[in-house]
């Protein structure tokens, strides 16, 4: 087991991926074992810049290959010493070792900037994130971002579940992409709110400032362009799929362009940054599912026409029993509450 540690370590150290931590380990090993020490010292000489250059991954492999067959064909000419020869053929055959480990993380590990990293946030609960380019995000609840630990290429990207407000660094000459299950966004500097939660059936890209170009991945050819205080709904409509016979639904978009009211103090599509929970003519099922992701609650509707009732409120994030009762000075309705969970009847 040492033994196998001993070569992954010395391996992520000559393809400088070795942690802190394991460069301790490493030189512990190094320390109390003059075994691992003579293996390390033919090691670093096989991969030192005399020895493999600037040459690529496969013709430094294939030199060091060699170097250790002409270092075998010299063994086999000198027998007058059994026991050396034995030993250095097993440090030959832990160099191959190491070679072979060396080549299969450099051609099948990623590199560590490429790995993606990820935010999440439970329902009841927001993340501030800022990216490597410095941009903001501010993560709502019950949501996800993926994005790269530095942005190397050409384009900033990055793939958002849920909901966020983006406050976009500016840098002409490389863009800033957000991917969702239906839409991609394009940006160069720009803040700007995006709702794109699976379980709706519609998304939302609310401009404050700034230019965004929206492709919806069903129709590409439809370039979509807001303009600030302009705001992108995108409809889900259900549509029966016949290529499975009516066992199956796929969904179809209809974008519908809304705009912000200047006046407007309180902006709807933003209220949630500031603990507030607000809507304009929705119904009660739509409702329902931002109250879930904002109190942690579960809503289960026994009747079905206050689901479809419509509502507007706007409320400071009070507990949920405050909320409901609000709503019940629209339209009447009775509610019960067992544990986090609501049943409306």
């Amino acid at each position: 087991m040492d033994q196998d540690n001993f070569i992954r370590l010395v391996t992520k150290k000559f393809t400088k991926q070795l942690s802190d931590e394991e460069r301790k380990e490493l030189a512990g090993l190094l320390e109390d074992n003059p075994v691992y020490q003579e293996k390390y010292e033919i090691f670093k000489a096989y991969f030192s810049i005399n020895h493999t250059g600037q040459s690529g991954k496969e013709e430094a492999f294939l030199r060091i290959r060699e170097k250790i067959t002409n270092r075998e064909q010299q063994l086999d000419l000198k027998p007058r010493y059994p026991f050396k020869k034995f030993y250095l053929r097993a440090m030959a055959a832990a160099i191959v070792i190491l070679c072979i480990t060396f080549t299969y993380l450099h051609f099948n590990i990623p590199d560590q900037n490429t790995v993606p990293l990820e935010a999440r946030t439970l329902r009841s609960s927001k993340k501030n994130i800022i990216l490597s380019d410095g941009t903001r995000v501010m993560l709502n609840a019950d949501s996800k971002l993926t994005f790269p630990k530095e942005f190397n290429n050409s384009t900033r990207e990055v793939s958002l579940t849920g909901e966020a407000f983006f406050d976009v660094h500016h840098d002409a000459s490389h863009p800033f992409i957000i991917h969702t299950s239906k839409m991609d966004l394009k940006v160069l500097g720009t803040a700007f709110n995006l709702k794109a939660y699976p379980d709706d059936k519609f998304s939302e890209t609310t401009l404050l400032r700034g230019k965004v170009q929206i492709t919806l991945k069903d129709r590409p050819a439809d370039v979509i362009t807001l303009k600030p205080s302009e705001k992108l709904i995108i409809r889900f409509t259900e549509a029966i799929n016949p290529d499975i016979s009516h066992k199956g639904k796929k969904m179809t978009t209809l974008p519908e362009i809304t705009y912000l009211q200047h006046q407007d103090t309180a902006v709807v599509e933003t209220s949630w940054m500031y603990h507030r929970v607000c809507f304009k003519h929705k119904t009660f099922g739509e409702i329902s599912n931002e109250l879930e992701r904002a109190y942690d609650v579960d809503f289960v509707f026994k009747n079905e026409k206050i689901r479809n009732q419509v509502f507007s409120g706007a409320f400071d994030q009070e507990n949920i029993r405050e909320v409901l009762d609000a709503l019940r000075l629209i339209e009447p309705f009775s509610y019960k509450i067992q544990k986090n969970q609501i049943i409306i009847k």
